[in-house]
């Protein structure tokens, strides 16, 4: 955990919060590359402003929606992103 901490994780402005993902961060985590966007999401970069016609689904949770131990293209979020995809 010190080397997510150390690698991944800063403090944050809010004291809500205490403490988030750093933009652009990268380290090797339990056994998998773990790499944030610009946003400090683990995913890859999306424009923050709306698009037309393009859908949004927020997933908000722990170490399992993030994937924690997972490649990252095995996440919960791009497994179902890949059956919506399929679905059409």
């Amino acid at each position: 955990m010190w080397k997510y901490a150390r690698d991944i994780k800063q403090r944050s402005a809010d004291p809500l919060i205490g403490h988030e993902h750093r933009g652009d961060a990268k380290s090797f985590l339990m056994g998998v590359d773990v790499a944030t966007n610009a946003e400090g999401h683990r995913d890859r970069e999306i424009p923050v402003e709306r698009q037309p016609g393009v859908g949004r689904i927020v997933m908000l949770g722990d170490s399992f929606i993030e994937g924690w131990g997972v490649p990252f293209e095995d996440t919960i979020s791009k497994r179902l992103e890949k059956l919506f995809d399929k679905a059409g």
